[in-house]
């Protein structure tokens, strides 16, 4: 696999100033290095023999704490070179060695050094794996007093580091220990400690800090981004009023966040938190990354102008009917602006609808709103005492806006079904009264129905049309068939009431009259109650 990376060509050692984002410091960029955006740096290509630095242009002082994390990438080629070294030095923001190869590090003295190096040298006593040192004067021979600790394996997990994926490399130096420590994928991988200052720089504490890269014949692409410093510097101040609420946000992703102090704010361990200080506020934030490390940044919340006093609650209400609401918006040295067109402090709200109010001074402006609405005294009508057929059921119902409601078995529903005999009873309950109801369903045995099983068609006057007979149970007849014993239809009819011969059968099929025989009827029957049945039977033709 094969990185590319896009470039602009330079001339050998010409050197610019970058300007990196979120508070990381200005670049001055040597020899073969170059920009490829806003947080990285090309420090080699995949070009034999080239050499490259880059300075930060702002002196550290050791008596200060350091830590700095950076990402970096070493190439995709095992048998590529060199590797990278990250480096404390007095010298200057163009120095290094552009020639000579050896990381461009090679006799820069003095320097205390980090070497990453991804290149076996035995003339250096380079172990077999891609290792980290801790070394000085830019002395990369591990058989010698400069080399201060190590060589270690860079990756806990993987001898080779040259996988084309980018790594986190922290260095931390602690000036209260004269100690310097490296980490890799946030694993500590060595550090030494010792008398840096007088020992290595002759008692001068400020030091340009940076890095350095070199190819020999062996070549890989080598980029370092640098994105983290434990002081963020992107937080921004803000100014707000008595009483409103501010977002903070924090910059940078993390694992854990802190907000300190609490006062005023709606959550210290969220990335992002709603301020509103009484007071001017400076509130620090720290975010500890999947490293553990804390990065720290802060921000102060100026509070200037005069308090507001706007509490609407929680942006609506209702209210029963004929009662009235007081909105009091009512602060020192403000102007009132109401939605209704009010300009005075006080308004009383006698009508649903959405009310706002704007409040302006010199120095604030604040707004509250809340939307109101109007509801009666419950009313519940369960409908008269009923007579239900068995079997069947009513659904009563009691549903009022807004209300609770408790039936007479304890149930909570706006409604209930009812399918059997008793009195039933609910009352209904609304912040503007309660009223109850009451309902006798009594049960009865409603089919009623009576079909004959013979009929004599002679016109005698008796018994000479087969109908259906019923009480006043009965809706309908929707259907009425009658088949032969072939299954021919003989008659139908449809849509009719009972006890009406009129809507029987005479014992004829296409106007001649059948025979003496057994026929099959069926009919579809409605009652009152909703329900409609089946009945089918056998009828017999006499002669």
């Amino acid at each position: 696999m094969k990185i590319f990376f896009t470039k602009i060509r330079v001339l050998l050692a010409l050197s610019f100033l970058i300007s990196q984002g979120q508070g990381i410091a200005q670049f001055q960029v040597n020899a073969d290095a170059l920009q490829l955006d806003d947080f990285c740096f090309q420090l080699t290509d995949e070009v034999p023999n080239q050499a490259s630095t880059i300075w930060n242009v702002n002196k550290i002082n050791l008596f200060q704490p350091f830590d700095t994390t950076v990402q970096v990438l070493l190439g995709c080629n095992d048998s590529g070179g060199d590797g990278i070294v990250f480096a404390f030095q007095p010298v200057g923001l163009s120095a290094g060695n552009y020639f000579l190869g050896q990381l461009g590090i090679e006799n820069l003295n003095p320097t205390l050094l980090v070497e990453i190096d991804t290149y076996q040298n035995p003339g250096n006593g380079d172990p077999a794996f891609d290792h980290i040192a801790i070394l000085k004067n830019g002395i990369l021979d591990h058989n010698s007093a400069e080399n201060l600790a190590g060589p270690v394996q860079a990756s806990v997990s993987n001898a080779d580091i040259e996988d084309c994926l980018f790594h986190d490399l922290r260095i931390r130096w602690l000036p209260s220990f004269g100690r310097m420590e490296v980490f890799w994928d946030c694993e500590f991988r060595t550090s030494f400690a010792g008398n840096v200052i007088d020992s290595i720089f002759g008692g001068n504490p400020k030091v340009f800090w940076g890095f350095t890269s070199g190819t020999s014949n062996a070549v890989n692409p080598q980029v370092v981004c640098i994105g983290k410093t434990n002081e963020l510097n992107a937080l921004e101040d803000v100014s707000t009023c008595p009483g409103e609420e501010v977002d903070l946000v924090a910059p940078i992703t993390g694992e854990f966040y802190f907000w300190s102090p609490p006062e005023g704010l709606t959550n210290t361990n969220a990335p992002l938190t709603v301020a509103s200080p009484d007071t001017t506020t400076t509130y620090t934030l720290q975010i500890t990354d999947d490293c553990n490390r804390i990065f720290s940044d802060d921000v102060t919340v100026f509070v200037q102008g005069d308090k507001v006093e706007l509490n609407f609650g929680d942006g609506d209400t209702t209210l029963c009917e004929g009662e009235i609401l007081v909105l009091d918006a009512t602060s020192p040295n403000f102007e009132y602006l109401w939605s209704n067109g009010s300009t005075q402090p006080i308004i009383e709200v006698t009508q649903p609808g959405f009310y706002s109010v704007t409040l302006v001074n010199a120095d604030c402006v604040a707004s509250d709103s809340i939307q109101v609405e109007f509801t009666s005294e419950p009313t519940v009508d369960l409908g008269p005492d009923t007579l239900l057929c068995e079997g069947s059921l009513i659904l009563l119902d009691a549903s009022f806006p807004g209300s609770e409601y408790r039936w007479q078995d304890g149930s909570t529903n706006a409604e209930f079904e009812v399918t059997q005999a008793g009195t039933f009873e609910v009352e209904v309950i609304t912040p503007c009264g309660r009223v109850t109801d009451a309902i006798s369903v009594e049960m009865e045995d409603c089919d009623n129905v009576f079909i004959p099983n013979v009929f004599s068609p002679n016109n005698d006057g008796i018994n000479d049309v087969f109908f259906i007979q019923s009480d006043d149970k009965v809706v309908q007849v929707k259907t009425f068939r009658i088949f032969n014993r072939w299954g021919a239809l003989v008659f139908e009819a449809l849509n009719f009431p009972t006890n009406d011969s009129a809507f029987g059968w005479n014992g004829k099929f296409h106007n001649k009259e059948v025979d003496a025989a057994v026929f099959i009827y069926m009919a579809e029957i409605e009652f009152i109650n909703g329900m409609t049945k089946i009945k089918s039977g056998d009828v017999m033709v006499l002669k």
